[in-house]
């Protein structure tokens, strides 16, 4: 891994994304703002900020290593472990001298699931050493003579978590807010008006840098996804979820892998220990009225009420407002206000970190203040032992795979040798229609990343959504004319291949299926220079007539399945049509599409619809989107003869044509429901159609 021309071990989906944002990145010619990334999200508005590729990491490699592809994720991710490693000496050091209880409560914060569990794939994420570093200046005391280092410290700290990720950047924003606060009642030379010039300060910074490193690139669509669409279960300290070899998962705890919150077998065993050691030091006071124990004493604690209560706010958050405690959940209303701010860190149950690494450091220092030196080594030795051991079963798997993963590269599926020729005449890879995500992304942003083309082939964490409908529509409008760019090279999905053979030029543009992929190439055909393309990859599927009041047959006799989109296309991508037989043709996956001529003067489609329901299966619920728009849901509860009636948008000269999609969610295995040996999930037929 930290071979910088390595790349075996960067797998699809976020290592890809943190991957190829780097390399476009790095080949673009230096923008200003300074994390403008242009080429990866064409008009798409995108900086290095929402590839997630370590902006601190990427400015400072670009500078030194223009234009050469390599990684440094391999370098970055040793950092963020010796870095780890020495913030949680720093912190232990607090509590005790001794080298030995440094070493074994560092081990702590060293081996914590929560920071092993993204290894490799959300690289960024790996900097927990920034959530120990906040922690570490709120504990510390400072002096009045170096009060202005803190506050250096904290200015350092808040840009470097902001030039790594955004998640990180809120959590040491927010301690570094209650340090102030704290400062503010507890230092006497720290008067108001110097809180008030801080806070000033560290806003025009953050802004400044925010604004260098393009998080404003995408500020239109900021707010995304719905707030507590991951949330910590009260439970999931103490769940598992698969990272025990003894402990066993908790029923309903994991709803989802960014809520992953278990704080090892080791560490519980270490927090029974405190509790126990606390209730016997409250029997001895009570008896004896003597005793000093300085961490947990009220007084103490005080001095740090603002860290707590952003503790308190930051755990909130985490839980949302969706309370879950294993299998009960307890939902309360927000304001809306409130929603939309939380719906802009969507991935709430990361904002738990700080209160897990608080409560580690909580726990070691009740033990280190409790026990003889002596006994509190052994105590965290053997604790440390188990803590290791036993959550193997989920960091191993982790590591052997990183090290012993060979992966080939990602756009290894474009063997034709077409490919190099096109990007001879080429200077864009546009996937028709654009989107934040899009099956295989990986392949084209490879191929487009390898000659130096721009491309829209993106996997971004934000995206301007007004950007990406804008150019959504001018693809509408290039398919409605036949009209390409001829510096573009376009990818076309399998909903878009009749539109587009409905207006093509075949005299001029080349349209083929080249490696089981759509593949528009503008001019191709009238270039001199250009090699000619095998016929038989061209595409020239027939568009038959749809007429009004007429039926529209889609069995395998039937003209109908031209207009299915995806047929086979499930074992791929999870979703589509079956081949069709005698009767129609089944859907597969959670999700059909259609795609159909619009007649003048139509305005409605009715389907004739088989389902597949049995008294253990009483229903299937359909979604009907038109043009991407939700129309109706409906549940079909017999097996056959169910009419659903879709009305069509208008015809229009840049829109002679209408995309619906069937949404499955109920979709389900014959095989599970008793019906024969079929695997297929399959959720409704379709036999006929008639537009009206």
């Amino acid at each position: 891994m930290l071979n910088p021309n390595d790349i075996s071990w960067i797998s699809p989906g976020d290592p890809a994304q943190q991957y190829l944002g780097w390399v476009f990145f790095n080949q673009s010619a230096w923008t200003f703002p300074l994390g403008l990334n242009p080429n990866f999200g064409l008009q798409l508005g995108n900086s290095i900020v929402y590839s997630d590729s370590i902006p601190l990491m990427a400015l400072i490699f670009k500078i030194f290593s223009p234009s050469l592809p390599f990684q440094y994720f391999g370098i970055w991710l040793l950092a963020c472990f010796v870095l780890q490693a020495l913030l949680g000496l720093k912190l232990v050091e607090l509590f005790s001298k001794n080298r030995w209880i440094q070493v074994l409560g560092a081990s702590f914060f060293l081996s914590a699931p929560i920071f092993l569990y993204r290894l490799g794939f959300h690289n960024n994420l790996e900097a927990h050493w920034i959530i120990l570093s906040a922690i570490y200046l709120n504990l510390k005391p400072f002096t009045h003579q170096n009060i202005f280092l803190q506050r250096l410290m904290w200015v350092v700290l808040v840009i470097v978590g902001e030039l790594i990720n955004f998640y990180l950047f809120a959590m040491v924003l927010a301690l570094w807010f209650a340090n102030l606060l704290d400062s503010w009642q507890h230092q006497t030379a720290f008067k108001p008006k110097w809180v008030l010039l801080e806070i000033f300060s560290m806003l025009i910074v953050v802004l400044l840098v925010g604004w260098q490193i393009g998080y404003f690139v995408a500020s239109a669509s900021i707010s995304q996804g719905e707030y507590g669409i991951s949330r910590v279960n009260l439970l999931s300290f103490f769940d598992p979820a698969g990272w025990s070899f003894l402990l066993p998962s908790i029923s309903k705890a994991f709803s989802s892998y960014e809520s992953f919150s278990y704080l090892g077998l080791g560490l519980i065993s270490l927090m029974g220990y405190a509790c126990l050691l606390l209730i016997l030091i409250q029997i001895k006071v009570k008896a004896t009225q003597r005793h000093q124990l300085s961490l947990i004493k009220l007084d103490n604690l005080l001095v740090h009420r603002f860290f707590l209560g952003m503790m308190l706010l930051l755990t909130c958050f985490a839980l949302t407002n969706q309370l879950e405690l294993g299998p009960i959940t307890l939902h309360y209303s927000l304001p809306q206000w409130i929603l939309y701010i939380g719906s802009i860190a969507r991935q709430s149950s990361r904002l738990i970190w700080p209160l897990i690494y608080f409560l580690m450091l909580l726990i070691l220092a009740i033990i280190i203040q409790l026990n003889s030196v002596r006994k509190t080594i052994f105590i965290l030795t053997v604790a440390l032992s188990i803590q290791i051991a036993d959550t193997s079963k989920g960091w191993w798997p982790i590591t052997f795979d990183l090290i012993m993963q060979k992966r080939p590269p990602f756009d290894a599926s474009l063997a034709d040798p077409a490919w190099p020729t096109f990007a001879k005449h080429y200077q864009e890879v546009l996937r028709i229609p654009a989107a934040a995500f899009s099956h295989q992304w990986e392949t084209f942003a490879t191929y487009a990343a390898k000659h130096h083309m721009a491309t829209n082939s993106v996997y971004l964490a934000r995206v301007d959504s007004h950007k990406l409908d804008a150019m959504n529509v001018g693809f509408q409008k290039a398919i409605a004319t036949g009209q390409y760019n001829p510096n573009a090279l376009y990818i076309v999905d399998d909903e878009k291949v009749l539109p587009v053979l409905m207006h093509l030029d075949s005299s001029r543009d080349l349209f083929a299926r080249i490696n089981g992929i759509n593949v528009i190439a503008p001019g191709w055909k009238v270039c001199a220079s250009c090699p000619p393309v095998a016929p038989e990859l061209e595409i020239h599927q027939p568009i038959p007539q749809v007429e009004l009041g007429k039926t529209i047959d889609f069995s395998a006799k039937g003209t109908g399945k031209y207009f299915l989109v995806g047929i086979g296309a499930w074992p791929t991508v999870g979703w589509g049509w079956s081949f069709p037989e005698g009767f129609g043709t089944w859907s597969e996956g959670d999700k059909a599409k259609l795609v159909l001529p619009l007649p003048d003067g139509a305005k409605t489609l009715t389907l004739q619809l088989r389902a597949l329901v049995t008294a253990t299966h009483p229903e299937q619920k359909v979604d009907v989107w038109v043009n991407g728009q939700l129309q109706q849901s409906l549940k079909l509860t017999q097996d056959s003869n169910n009419a659903v009636k879709i009305a069509l948008p208008t015809k229009t000269p840049t829109q002679d044509y209408v995309t619906i999609e069937l949404k499955l969610p109920n979709k389900v295995k014959p095989k599970d429901i008793g019906i024969g040996d079929d695997i297929r999930e399959l959720a409704i037929g379709m036999v006929s159609g008639e537009v009206r």
